[in-house]
């Protein structure tokens, strides 16, 4: 499988709060996660809009810069690094992987540079779609109209809320 191409230049972006049992990771912690509404057109990337459609897009990437972070270490002979493991350990999601491997950067703010995408393998793997569903069906006044109407579709993610026209 592959992606490709521009999905949408229709986007608004936002944050929302999330437990991330509710993003298909077994955790109870709290999260924020940063979510793109979009207009995802068939006759802009068809392709795209089909994996959409059929549910097939599972992860997503952002392009962002860190404002503000921290290498945090579990070894109290970095008192600095220690401290900030201590400050942070308890709200990691997948804990048993930073203990396993004895730090992780800590992410205090980011800001987004460019652009979301879709992605096969995303270094976050709590990015899904969230949400799939068509625009609300209006009468269509005309054959042409019809046509134009069953073009479109929505979904949803917690990066990424998708939403396909």
């Amino acid at each position: 499988m592959s992606f490709n191409g521009e999905i949408s230049d229709e986007v608004k972006a936002s944050v929302k709060n999330f437990i991330f049992n509710e993003l298909g990771f077994d955790s109870d912690l709290k999260t924020q996660a940063l979510i793109f509404d979009s207009i995802v057109r068939r006759d802009k990337n068809l392709a795209m809009f089909d994996r959409y459609r059929k549910h097939e897009v599972k992860n997503h990437s952002v392009s962002m810069s860190y404002v503000k972070m921290g290498l945090a270490i579990n070894d109290d002979q970095h008192v600095a690094q220690f401290d900030l493991w201590n400050k942070h350990v308890n709200s990691v999601a997948n804990l048993q992987d930073v203990e396993d491997v004895g730090f992780f950067w800590a992410i205090t703010e980011a800001k987004i540079r460019r652009e979301g995408s879709a992605v096969l393998l995303g270094s976050n793997f709590v990015t899904p779609t969230l949400e799939v569903s068509e625009p609300a069906k209006a009468t269509p006044k005309s054959e042409e109209e019809a046509a134009d109407k069953s073009t479109s579709e929505t979904s949803k993610g917690p990066w990424s809320k998708m939403i396909g026209k």
